[in-house]
């Protein structure tokens, strides 16, 4: 349903769009069994539920988080050679995304539910629309000029 949404809201009529977003969203859901512990359900709550409970060690889930960002970024920086704005922009956008991320081992205490609230709901809007800002009209020319490269 997500593909469906993102392929109209930007007028594409591609299958790869559809493809692409089930990927992103299927593998966000099996990344997610990495950290959880066993209580992710698989088909609703009376399903079997997944976990390997690295959440519960937070120097390896935030490495194993990182790992993954580097790893995402240099796909990135692959497919966006023409603009040196979205390459360096998005380079130090993602540092400091990931120093955001570490700063949770200096936490003395958890924080407080409205805080969570902040950044479970607020943050990723804020920080979704500088990354789209970032790399906006590279997509765009993308769009318009040739399909999306091969890596």
């Amino acid at each position: 349903m997500f593909g469906f949404l993102v392929s109209r809201t930007f007028g594409l009529e591609s299958k790869r769009v559809w493809l692409i977003v089930a990927i992103v969203v299927l593998s966000h859901f099996l990344l997610d069994g990495l950290v959880h512990i066993a209580g992710l359900p698989l088909l609703g709550e009376n399903s079997p539920k997944l976990g390997l409970g690295l959440g519960r060690d937070m120097t390896i889930e935030l490495g194993l988080e990182t790992l993954m960002a580097f790893l995402g970024f240099a796909i990135y920086w692959k497919l966006a050679r023409q603009s040196s704005v979205s390459r360096y922009g998005m380079a130090i956008f993602m540092l400091l995304f990931m120093a955001m991320t570490w700063r949770q081992l200096a936490l003395s205490a958890p924080p407080e539910p409205r805080e969570l609230t902040v950044s479970w709901l607020v943050a990723p809007l804020v920080l979704s629309a500088v990354a789209y800002g970032l790399d906006s009209r590279r997509v765009r020319s993308a769009l318009v000029v040739a399909p999306v490269p091969k890596l």
